[in-house]
């Protein structure tokens, strides 16, 4: 069987399974067990087969069978663990790719080694290992060792009770990172297909009384649930097991909801990366090393001395892009995936097995740079332990880098370090790392390795899909309350996941009173989303639970403004008028609306207002001054445009309205001066002026200049 079959296959009896068209699935798995030539497979696939028909002969002869539904569900289970195996026999016949060559791998080795003398070997190493400081590990073979086991469970073949308590007991007395590491294996195994004892492993690491164990169980069982949520939903052991431990474990709920938030932020990755290479680092380069380069400072000196080399605005503008990075930091984003892709190519992260180890300085991987007894090495140490926004993933990088950087270059990263560790604003770990830094640390590490790793595309990438907990079964039997979707949908506003609060919030309405806070929050993601009208429908019910809310009225007169309904912008705005009478940006607001509605007279008096107060007076002069043009009042137009033309702040659309009311009043050579300067000023190709400049023509004819006359004063300006 060619793997696009096999694939097609395999796909079809999923959604049948899915949608518990079982004997559909059956049919499909009959189809794989007889291409794979497995006899057990076949028997297994053959007694599922033979019960479900028993099971509907039953129905349709009219029997009413209590357990029916237990039943279908563990043929449904049954079914599930059955295309579990047949994709591990596939991969294991025909398969090519990481995964294939692993349990190809696997396989063999399990022939000439015993799995219990390999967890004696590790226990024994393990506990060496704990007891030295000074080397990479008691025994060279320990991470050797992990890593067999590791790959082991990666491929392992489905388990039954006694082979998982035997694994499990292993894990649980080792080491934490130990522990994360093989956990880690699970997860590759889990989502390469269902296991109910493998999943039973995890569910009872989510109990730990270690956070960062606990925290890594939390990510695996979410992970799983979003890939199997239909395979655990027909096993009731599992169901029960979930139930168990949620009512066990008082701070799952808290933890699954900072896990949903961080989550949510990841999503954001590609974003921050794009926001950081565009916006914010081009500012760093262009205005301090190009600086720096012209004054011949040498690159490598220590950060502090290139500091104290620029000058005000350029540090201002240094700090404020710190703390635009500190700020993103701090709200859970990854600030380092650009330097991290391009530590991706270092060796370290060729080996399959490395993204999944925890920080280590005992790997040996990077041990060297850890071995010698001096300053660099205990600050390097120190520097990995306090700063807060480096992951896991981020220390290996610098790790080697620090190995394999010449001398200079490797103490400048250090100094720099450094100097990022004394400044008190950077943030840095407290002494207990919190559950949101080890989450942010836990997502991050696994984000970049479904989408960083060079064989990336063998693998199911868990964030290309639906992260929301309300949308599985799961997760939202757990999880879900009002309290949890209020502040989700607080967290989703400020993050500014639109789509996603218009979920949450239509939900809580459905189950909850109606408030005017709910109804903002619907408002607020349609208008953002771009549908005007379904948010002014929201605004306007807000505004019947909250009358006259300053806020609520400035939403709806910007969608009024999206929708072209300046009459309703304009009620809007008279009201926030009477609210802040002294706010001068809702009187230009207001005026910008008369203009558009044509009434000149009432804009003039608001104008004029402003420019006697000496209140934005170029604004109000630039008003006045088109506002006589539309009223017949071209000579008062004029004076008012010789004031703005000698204002510093005069902008080429000054001297086209210039010149046409020069022109207006007969005064030619004056008008095409004033073309002039606008089109020196406006000009950015041979022909752009004259689409800016046509814009008015309807102006011209009002005041009788003729089509003619038009186009030979466009002759007579053009460049």
């Amino acid at each position: 069987m060619n793997q696009d079959n096999f694939n097609i296959l395999k796909q079809n009896c999923l959604e049948a399974l899915k949608h518990y068209h079982l004997k559909d699935a059956l049919s499909c798995l009959k189809a794989i067990c007889m291409e794979l030539n497995d006899p057990t497979l076949s028997i297994e696939q053959e007694s599922i087969e033979s019960t479900y028909e028993m099971m509907l002969h039953f129905i349709s002869e009219g029997g009413v069978d209590p357990q029916r539904s237990l039943i279908h569900d563990g043929l449904l289970q049954r079914s599930y663990i059955l295309l579990t195996k047949a994709t591990r026999c596939y991969k294991q016949k025909n398969g090519t790719g990481i995964y294939a060559e692993t349990l190809k791998k696997a396989i063999d080795m399990q022939n000439r080694f015993d799995l219990e003398t390999l967890i004696k070997h590790i226990r024994i190493q393990s506990e060496a290992s704990s007891q030295s400081e000074n080397e990479p590990a008691a025994s060279p073979n320990l991470t050797e060792n992990l890593e067999t086991l590791f790959n082991y469970l990666w491929t392992a073949p489905i388990y039954d009770k006694t082979e998982a308590r035997k694994i499990a007991e292993l894990i649980a007395e080792l080491e934490d990172i130990q522990k994360r590491f093989l956990l880690s294996a699970l997860l590759l195994n889990l989502l390469e297909g269902f296991d109910p004892q493998k999943f039973a492993i995890i569910l009872y690491f989510l109990s730990s009384p270690t956070d960062e164990i606990r925290c890594h169980a939390l990510t695996i069982f979410y992970f799983i649930c979003q890939r199997h949520e239909k395979e655990i939903c027909c096993n009731r052991d599992i169901i029960n097991k979930i139930s168990l431990v949620t009512k066990e474990n008082k701070q799952l709920k808290s933890e699954l909801i900072q896990l949903q938030k961080q989550l949510i932020i990841c999503q954001k990755t590609e974003k921050t990366e794009q926001q950081l290479q565009e916006k914010i680092m081009p500012t760093f380069m262009n205005g301090n090393w190009t600086q720096i380069q012209k004054m011949g400072i040498d690159k490598n000196m220590d950060i502090h001395d290139l500091l104290t080399n620029l000058d005000s605005k350029q540090e201002k503008k240094l700090q404020d892009n710190m703390q635009k990075i500190m700020k993103m930091n701090e709200e859970g984003l990854d600030i380092n995936t650009g330097v991290f892709k391009s530590m991706c190519n270092l060796p370290f992260f060729h080996k399959f097995t490395n993204w999944f180890w925890p920080f280590y300085t005992k790997h040996p991987d990077i041990y060297h740079s850890f071995n010698d007894q001096d300053d660099k090495t205990k600050n390097l140490s120190t520097l990995f332990d306090k700063i807060a926004q480096l992951s896991d993933l981020d220390k290996y990088g610098m790790a080697c880098l620090i190995n394999i950087l010449p001398t200079l270059n490797s103490n400048g990263l250090m100094n720099e370090l450094s100097s990022m560790l004394e400044d008190q604003s950077y943030p840095q770990k407290t002494a207990k790392e919190s559950i949101k830094g080890i989450l942010k640390n836990e997502t991050q590490c696994l984000y970049r390795f479904f989408y960083f790793y060079t064989f990336k595309s063998q693998f199911y990438n868990p964030f290309k899909h639906n992260c929301l907990f309300t949308d599985n079964q799961i997760l939202r039997d757990i999880i879900y309350s009002i309290s949890f979707a209020e502040e989700m949908a607080d967290f989703l506003i400020k993050k500014e996941h639109y789509e996603t609060v218009i979920e949450y919030t239509e939900d809580i309405i459905k189950n909850n009173e109606v408030t005017a806070k709910y109804l903002k929050n619907l408002g607020l993601s349609y208008q953002k989303t771009g549908h005007f009208n379904k948010a002014l429908q929201y605004y306007q019910q807000a505004d019947l639970l909250s009358p006259n809310e300053e806020w609520i009225l400035n939403q709806q007169q910007h969608c009024y403004e999206q929708i072209g309904r300046t009459d309703l912008r304009l009620q809007c705005l008279e009201k926030l008028e009477e609210m802040e009478p002294d706010k001068v940006e809702i009187t230009m607001e207001i005026i910008l609306c008369l203009i558009q509605l044509r009434k000149f007279d009432e804009a003039l008096k608001r104008s004029f207002k402003l420019e006697y107060m000496g209140q934005k007076e170029l604004f109000a002069r630039r008003i006045i001054s088109w506002a006589y043009l539309q009223t017949n009042q071209p000579e008062n137009a004029l004076k008012y445009y010789q004031k703005i033309i000698n204002d510093p702040k005069v902008k080429w659309e000054d001297y086209i309205n210039a010149g046409h009311t020069a022109w207006i009043l007969g005064q030619i050579p004056q008008a095409i001066d004033y073309y002039k300067t606008f089109i020196k000023l406006y000009l950015k190709s041979a022909s752009d002026w004259e689409n800016k400049f046509c814009e008015d023509l309807s102006l011209l004819y009002s005041y009788h200049i003729s089509e003619k006359d038009i186009y030979l004063m466009m002759d007579i300006i053009r460049p």
